[in-house]
């Protein structure tokens, strides 16, 4: 049966990158950690996927450059980028690495595969019923994820054992490698990990999607779903990362009244009581809710200098702390040119962002702070959130869905 133009064009125009979307989503959002188990380096689907689109889209990407499609600024991105790779690079070559083999190939993408394919290559599809798809595929994955954490916290409450499915859920097939990621806070409480398996993990993700996330979900205890889900991973920085969110919302994306800020205290009250009753539990007091050392995270050995002098020892908790230690004050500033950069133009100098890219700048927002305890930098999937929310943000083309109810 021969298809008529018209169906043809639908489907290349519109279900191609609707479908194609839909499995990114499932392998980097729903479960971002099933793969293969290489020793050191685990090979995850998502990833996976994102190189494969990468070699295919090479093509399209020649095409956008020769008939001058691209923008002139993205050239200028690509280049911060390309130099700072290039200063890390270098710093491990002249310096060494005690790192394993995984982390080193996980910088590699983290600093330049993942921002090249988000900012160069990834199409930016021109159909409104992609994006209205893709709007609520994504908000339904979220949900799902929230869902599926804490449904396996209070399995693993119940039972005294994590539940997983090899090679989906997590790398390989040895369902045990879970106790050995540090999510225990005592001997009854673990930490809730979703299909992240790591608690801060998921938080850092989590806490980049919830700007969207609020924007897009019209249900309130969908909404208070989500965000208790983020304060039962038990971390500090989760809880940090959505009290900032919580301030930053309603003081910019909010009409100011009588009646929305008694809500706002309210709130406020509430989550630090729900902080107060879980800390009890865990029997934390104040010193180690409110720890000045960050669990030891500020406690960095070494010298400040301006040329990185040491091996490379993987970028710990603080991110822009151990960028300065690993590849000095240079590259401190060429690292900070290379994250903020593209976000702080495209805020400040686009006429107009509209409602969902003004949350992608939102949740980038949010992940620069966390950053300041625990950015999870080299750590699947927070990378490729990061970036992707970036996508967003460079992606005008959501102008074409501003009508979309939240």
């Amino acid at each position: 049966m021969r298809l008529d133009l018209t169906t043809r064009y639908s489907l290349v125009h519109d279900w191609l990158p609707i479908w194609t979307a839909r499995l990114f989503i499932l392998f980097l959002i729903i479960f971002p950690k099933g793969g293969l188990d290489l020793g050191t380096m685990p090979l995850t689907w998502g990833y996976m996927l994102i190189g494969m689109a990468a070699v295919g889209l090479m093509p399209v990407f020649f095409y956008r450059v020769f008939s001058n499609q691209i923008e002139t600024r993205v050239y200028g991105f690509a280049v911060c980028i390309g130099i700072f790779f290039f200063w890390v690079f270098a710093s491990i070559c002249m310096n060494g690495s005690t790192t394993t083999l995984g982390f080193l190939v996980s910088l590699f993408i983290s600093t330049l595969v993942l921002p090249l394919f988000f900012i160069l290559l990834l199409p930016r599809p021109t159909s409104p019923i992609f994006y209205r798809a893709f709007i609520k595929d994504l908000k339904n994955a979220l949900f799902v994820v929230a869902l599926l954490g804490v449904v396996l916290f209070l399995y693993k409450l119940i039972t005294g054992d994590f539940i997983g499915i090899p090679y989906l859920t997590f790398t390989g097939s040895d369902v045990s490698a879970l106790d050995e990621k540090d999510n225990s806070r005592n001997s009854d409480v673990s930490k809730l990990i979703s299909t992240y398996n790591n608690g801060n993990i998921y938080g850092a993700c989590m806490l980049m999607s919830l700007p969207f996330y609020d924007e897009a979900e019209k249900s309130l205890w969908k909404r208070l779903f989500f965000k208790m889900a983020i304060c039962l991973t038990l971390s500090r920085t989760a809880w940090a990362g959505l009290m900032f969110y919580q301030i930053f919302d309603f003081m910019v994306f909010h009409k100011i009244s009588f009646k929305k800020l008694i809500v706002f205290i309210l709130g406020m009250v509430l989550s630090v009581f729900a902080i107060l009753v879980v800390a009890e539990y865990m029997q934390w007091d104040f010193s180690t809710i409110f720890d000045r050392e960050l669990g030891g995270r500020t406690l960095y050995q070494g010298e400040v200098t301006m040329l990185p002098q040491d091996p490379f020892s993987g970028i710990n908790e603080i991110t822009y702390v151990s960028m300065l230690y690993d590849f000095g004050i240079i590259g401190l500033v060429l690292f900070l040119v290379f994250y903020f950069a593209p976000s702080v133009y495209l805020g400040l100098y686009t006429e107009k962002l509209g409602r969902w890219r003004k949350r992608a700048l939102f949740g980038i927002i949010v992940y620069w702070m966390v950053s300041l305890s625990d950015g999870a930098f080299l750590l699947i999937p927070v990378t490729a959130f990061y970036w992707f929310f970036n996508w967003m943000l460079f992606n005008p083309k959501f102008l074409l869905i501003e009508d979309v109810a939240n």
